[in-house]
């Protein structure tokens, strides 16, 4: 079976899964998210998919403009009706360089961490249960698991560069390797499955059209194994108040993005 790592449709709605240097860069002091997907009721056991996330920024006064980000992520996927579950538990770190009055962010990223995948066999069927007439439960299913659980080092690093010339407008562009130690499973003797690296390329503009609308086109391109993905688009955002006043701000985003290479996603955010 060949199958592609969890993925979000709304891009920009999970940093620390796209991007181990998006660690910390932010304006403000701590960022939380949490994000949960529930896709194909149809069948008769949905596939869910839950991930959270915390990180903040540290700025030592030796440091000057530079700073340190921090942070955990945490990602939980339950697929089939074996309840084949991957967790991933993702200490991860950054390292923010300001260049040229801090106007360009040179930031480098790495999480270390632990993934697991487990399954429950009791709800699966199995031909040799089958007699030629019923189905026995209690027949030999004829397979033979080491265990019901696997767990593996994984690890993810990857550079984000944010230039900034003015208050008007500025880039981002970024990429990252996930999966570097390449981490194996087995659920039988001698039967490993190996998880491919996935590469990422991602980016984004910040294009201020007057005082309170901007305009926040973005992309973001994954390959793993033989599968990609291709996505663009904008989100448009219109403020309430001052844009100056970061913290008093209220704010409405709206965007749509499309899936490029199948043409079979537009996404709306």
């Amino acid at each position: 079976v060949k199958a592609q790592d969890i993925h979000f449709s709304q891009i920009t709605a999970s940093p620390l899964n796209i991007n181990p240097a998006l660690t910390g860069l932010f304006k403000s002091d701590m960022r939380f998210i949490a994000n949960y997907r529930n896709q194909w009721a149809a069948v008769t056991t949905p596939y869910v998919t839950s991930s959270a996330s915390a990180d903040l920024n540290i700025r030592p006064n030796k440091l000057r403009k530079d700073f340190i980000g921090t942070g955990m992520l945490v990602n939980v996927d339950k697929a089939g009706e074996a309840s084949f579950t991957t967790l991933q538990l993702m200490p991860s770190i950054s390292y923010c360089k300001a260049l040229n009055n801090n106007k360009v962010l040179l930031s480098y990223g790495i999480q270390v961490g632990i993934i697991q995948q487990r399954f429950n066999p009791d709800n699966l069927t199995f031909d040799r249960q089958y007699n030629g007439d019923v189905f026995d439960a209690g027949a030999s299913t004829g397979e033979a698991f080491t265990g019901t659980s696997s767990l593996s080092l994984d690890a993810a690093t990857g550079f984000n560069l944010f230039v900034q010339p003015n208050d008007k407008f500025y880039i981002n562009n970024g990429i990252s390797i996930s999966h570097v130690n390449k981490p194996t499973f087995s659920f039988t003797n001698g039967n490993l499955s190996e998880l491919q690296r996935r590469f990422t390329i991602h980016g984004g503009a910040y294009i201020r059209l007057a005082k309170k609308i901007e305009l926040l086109p973005g992309y973001i391109v994954m390959f793993q194994g033989g599968s990609s993905e291709y996505n663009i688009g904008s989100f448009m955002k219109i403020s309430s108040g001052n844009y100056k006043t970061q913290y008093k701000d209220l704010a409405f985003y709206g965007g749509i993005f499309y899936r490029l290479k199948n043409y079979d996603a537009l996404i709306l955010n």
